[in-house]
């Protein structure tokens, strides 16, 4: 889904933590000045925001060594010049702004794949196979963002957490309008909300690509065709052979159903 032209006390480290920080070093030959930096500049929102699964792994490792408190709202140059194309600021932080966001939704904001091995399929609840299997482009990215902060649970601090709870309400958001009672059983017949008492970022972006995905339909003021909006080669490729990955093994009822639909869509 895009948005339609609307717009981070020092201590002595241990030897135990030089070693690590070599490693981190020598594996990713980052610069130790640039190391310092990030450990400085970085934060947890950053982190979650890199679509770049090599970026975010380096980010992932330098996040964790630091120990510092980080509050600032850092973000890269990329994000914020998306800020400035979607015209997106810190003030919209309520159900009433987002709502007022035109939206356009395009199968291309996402690309949904299936794992490489069979036999794990079997092994994924419908909120693994969203925060596993799903990318999301930078621009829904944003927007996910915006909506995740509004809804973070307070009490967890430099968690990013979003409460379970407040799946629908965000998602409404997302979508731009309330969810009718058979939009809500909808997604509840896909995704089991009780599964977990909180979803972290990259789960709240499947499900979110999810919903864009299967309820466009719903929402979008023109709904295009498939062959006006193609998704992307790879998951055309990948769900054309959905039934034979299917085939003889057990998955979840909810994953099982909301494959089907993805690739029906």
């Amino acid at each position: 889904m895009q948005l339609e032209n609307q717009e981070n006390d020092e201590i002595t480290p241990s030897k135990e933590d030089d070693s690590k920080e070599n490693a981190i070093q020598d594996h990713y030959i980052i610069d130790p000045e640039l190391l310092k930096l990030l450990q400085r500049e970085l934060d947890l929102e950053t982190v979650d925001n890199e679509s770049d699964p090599q970026k975010r792994m380096v980010y992932e490792e330098v996040y964790a060594k630091s120990i510092t408190n980080r509050r600032s709202s850092a973000v890269t140059d990329e994000i914020k010049s998306l800020r400035r194309e979607l015209r997106l600021n810190s003030l919209i932080t309520n159900t009433e702004s987002l709502f007022t966001l035109p939206r356009t939704f395009t199968r291309r904001s996402a690309r949904f794949e299936l794992p490489m091995s069979k036999s794990s399929l079997s092994e994924l609840t419908s909120l693994d196979y969203l925060k596993l299997h799903v990318y999301i482009t930078n621009k829904s990215h944003l927007i996910y963002n915006e909506v995740f902060k509004i809804h973070i649970d307070p009490e967890l601090n430099e968690t990013r957490l979003l409460p379970s709870s407040k799946i629908i309400t965000a998602l409404e958001q997302v979508m731009g309008r309330s969810f009718t009672q058979i939009e809500q059983q909808e997604v509840s017949e896909l995704i089991d909300l009780k599964e977990k008492s909180h979803v972290d970022f990259r789960t709240w972006c499947g499900i979110c690509a999810m919903c864009e995905r299967l309820l466009a339909v719903n929402f979008a003021q023109k709904y295009l065709s498939t062959e006006e909006d193609p998704c992307h080669e790879v998951e055309l490729v990948d769900f054309s052979l959905l039934d034979k990955r299917l085939k003889n093994i057990n998955v979840d009822p909810r994953l099982d159903k909301m494959l089907r639909k993805i690739r029906d869509t």
